[in-house]
């Protein structure tokens, strides 16, 4: 069986999807779609980006929720998916998933994104939250390094954010806390065994932690007026890990996700117990395919869409 995954915010680029917008029409069309219900010119801001806000947090996630969108419709026109079973998105990437799996509409989810991103700048000012990836290390030992820090230095938040995979997870707080582990942490004093390597992710706000909640408030009511329906797939939330049909659900799991760790490792393994051994990640850049290796290179396969060649690979694995 086969799983569809979407990416979320870090997978944008200027340019992105400008193969197959010149190739399909219903990327155009696609595309065109999202301008109309933004007001605004998203073929010019996602191939252009004159005015630098590609990277702006309300303007990438409507922009990565379009190309995302565009690419499973042109491939939903001419793949056979009857054995694509499962979806999944990473963290902003959970509303393609649910907008590709019939439970919000492309324009609810656009209009809904765009506030997402607009709620989660306004939460925390610009400069004081940070975000840090810790690499090489297991989930046992990330706790001990948020241990420690809430120990030794009092005066920020910090918080396991992502569960990337069994080595990549992403720490999520006050830019002070990140600042005090690059320059204090000492493996020995922490108890670590592993070799840890701290990488300060290039991100405007710290999501998926306590310091959302003034978003999280605000998008909850945001949720509660889109309609929600039961996905045509199965469909595993960040929130649980746990597959989801109930519409409520959808909609609680989808608003506790903004101050909620996205458990993307448990999501991939739980669906792989299901029978799944292939991936599709559709949208930008190549950080789901990565992390799949990551999880399990040898027993989990994941086909990533950059080139009309690859299009005609996977046309012929889904056969």
């Amino acid at each position: 069986m086969w799983g569809v995954l979407f990416p979320g915010q870090g997978s944008q680029s200027v340019g992105m999807g400008k193969l197959f917008f010149d190739e399909f029409s219903v990327v155009r069309e696609t595309f065109e779609e999202a301008s109309d219900i933004l007001n605004l010119n998203v073929n010019k801001l996602i191939f252009e980006d004159p005015k630098s806000q590609l990277n702006l947090t309300m303007f990438t996630q409507p922009a990565l929720l379009t190309v995302s969108t565009a690419y499973y419709r042109f491939l939903n026109d001419i793949l056979n998916w009857d054995n694509v079973s499962y979806a999944a998105g990473h963290s902003l990437g959970e509303y393609s998933a649910l907008v590709n799996s019939d439970v919000l509409s492309f324009s609810e989810s656009l209009k809904a994104t765009q506030l997402r991103g607009k709620y989660m700048q306004e939460a925390v000012p610009e400069g004081v939250g940070g975000m840090l990836a810790c690499v090489g290390i297991e989930e046992s030992e990330v706790e001990k390094v948020v241990k420690w820090t809430r120990q030794n230095f009092h005066d920020g938040v910090i918080e396991p954010a992502n569960y990337n995979s069994q080595t990549q997870i992403v720490l999520s707080g006050h830019k002070s806390a990140v600042d005090f582990i690059l320059s204090e942490f000492d493996a020995e004093k922490v108890g670590i065994q592993g070799r840890a390597r701290f990488i300060p992710l290039n991100v405007s706000a710290p999501f998926h932690c306590s310091l959302m909640e003034p978003a999280q408030i605000k998008m909850k009511a945001v949720l509660e007026s889109l309609n929600f329906q039961a996905p045509n797939r199965k469909l595993v939330q960040n929130v649980t890990a746990k597959e989801c049909r109930d519409p409520q659900l959808l909609r609680k799991n989808l608003t506790d996700q903004i101050t909620s760790p996205v458990k993307w490792t448990q999501s991939v393994l739980n669906i792989q117990k299901s029978g799944v051994s292939h991936f599709i990640e559709l949208g930008p850049g190549k950080v789901l395919s990565g992390l799949i290796k990551k999880i399990d290179r040898e027993n989990l396969t994941a086909f990533n869409i950059q080139s009309l060649e690859d299009i005609k690979v996977l046309e012929k694995e889904l056969k």
